[in-house]
């Protein structure tokens, strides 16, 4: 058994003696990801993810890679609401959201949109 291996063992046995310790878990993650391939430590996730019951495991990523969810309707002015939400979205979720509205919009508001996009990506 290589160094590299013994050193990751260790730190997932610590990981399960602190339990629920998030700190400990945080470290194996450092772990993993300094001694991992990106796609070694893929699989480890997969097959991980794919050892839990599903209920479970859609848990486990929610929680990992949370996400904002659709936008709540504006109670106040909407374009506070809209910054706020957009700070908690995830990259996919702007995405989706913001090609949505853009599609959405009257021609002229799509256009005038655009021009405003066009400047701002400078």
């Amino acid at each position: 058994m290589s160094t590299e291996t013994r050193s990751l063992d260790s730190a997932i046995g610590e990981a399960l003696r602190a339990h629920p310790c998030p700190d400990s878990w945080a470290e194996l993650g450092a772990a993993l990801t300094s001694r991992l391939e990106p796609d070694e430590h893929a699989a480890l996730a997969w097959a991980a993810l794919r050892s839990l019951p599903e209920d479970v495991a859609v848990s486990v990523v929610g929680i990992a890679l949370p996400a904002a969810g659709p936008p709540l309707p504006p109670w106040s002015d909407p374009r506070e609401d809209a910054d706020f939400w957009a700070r908690l979205a995830s990259r996919d979720e702007r995405r989706a959201y913001a090609t949505a509205a853009f599609r959405t919009l009257e021609p002229g508001d799509r256009r005038a949109f655009a021009k405003w996009a066009g400047r701002a990506a400078r």
